[in-house]
């Protein structure tokens, strides 16, 4: 990957999520290894192809967030949250003890699969 694109350190995540894009709506699992309050770091499968704009959600995490991809090096995607959260309900959402209130769309229910 590029170099920081930010002063912010980023901290481990390790988690599941998936990226939602598209009309119709397709999605795509990863795994999120790291965040940060503007972003995270994601691995996806290698056949993966997601455009410029998704939606990263992640129950583990507590996060629903619209991203623009910023960078690519084989399966690692590095996402800049489109509207960054409040840094309280980042943390929150990083450590897992509350709800991401800053998210888009937090509370619509997009999760699953969509057939094709």
């Amino acid at each position: 990957m590029t170099g920081s694109r930010s002063e912010e350190a980023w901290r481990p995540a390790f988690k599941t999520g998936q990226i939602f894009f598209g009309d119709p709506q397709e999605c795509c699992d990863c795994l999120i290894w790291e965040l940060r309050t503007s972003g995270a770091r994601i691995e996806v499968q290698p056949e993966a192809r997601p455009p410029h704009a998704v939606r990263l959600i992640s129950i583990a995490l507590l996060l629903n967030q619209a991203c623009e991809v910023v960078a690519r090096e084989g399966r690692k995607i590095e996402l800049r949250f489109s509207a960054c959260p409040a840094p309280e309900a980042a943390a929150a959402a990083s450590t897992g003890t509350g709800p991401a209130r800053g998210a888009p769309d937090a509370t619509r229910p997009v999760l699953g699969r969509t057939q094709s």
